[in-house]
């Protein structure tokens, strides 16, 4: 009963962890596609003709969580490496 999990991501939390390249690259896949995926409910919703109260209080959450979505993408961006040019010899 004393679960201290929080609801929202399920994606493993980079605070304070030193993840390699291919895992922040993963990360920051999952973390694009949990955007559009927000996105694309934002669109089908809004694009009805009227919303009902709850419709728009959905809206207004989803919009939230597509904006911290949006903010952890930033900050697993700042945290990849430069990605250098690689060329064929």
């Amino acid at each position: 009963m004393g679960d201290s999990q929080t609801k929202g991501s399920h994606a493993p939390s980079t605070e304070g962890a030193m993840l390699d390249s291919d895992a922040l690259f993963e990360i920051l896949e999952q973390a694009h596609a949990e955007h559009r995926a927000l996105d694309v409910r934002i669109q089908e919703l809004c694009s009805a003709r009227y919303l009902t109260v709850e419709q728009e209080t959905e809206v207004h959450r989803l919009k939230k969580i597509k904006l911290h979505k949006k903010e952890e993408i930033t900050r697993l961006q700042a945290k990849l490496p430069a990605i250098e040019p690689q060329f064929a010899s």
